[in-house]
């Protein structure tokens, strides 16, 4: 069972993926990514979480918010994930 916190980041990262595909533009600070987890630090485990929602959404992070070198308070712009061989199954 998923957690709250979890379901909740999931759900918008769902919203935000619906604003990417139609052309529009999302960015986050690394921080409130995060915190829609219920997270406020990144590790390894944290970064995989987030990273299969992202996946999951068909989105990712420019530039990826797992990067140690980047401050939390980082602002990323969320994109769709390129196409890779053509039409989709």
């Amino acid at each position: 069972m998923e957690s709250k916190e979890f379901a909740r980041g999931r759900k918008r990262l769902r919203m935000i993926s619906e604003i990417v595909r139609v052309g529009g533009t999302v960015c986050v600070p690394i921080r409130m990514l995060m915190g829609w987890f219920g997270y406020s630090y990144r590790g390894a485990l944290i970064n995989r979480v987030i990273r299969d929602a992202l996946k999951e959404c068909e989105i990712e992070t420019d530039p990826d918010f797992a990067d140690g070198e980047l401050p939390p308070r980082t602002i990323v712009r969320v994109r769709s994930l390129p196409q890779r061989g053509g039409a989709r199954e």
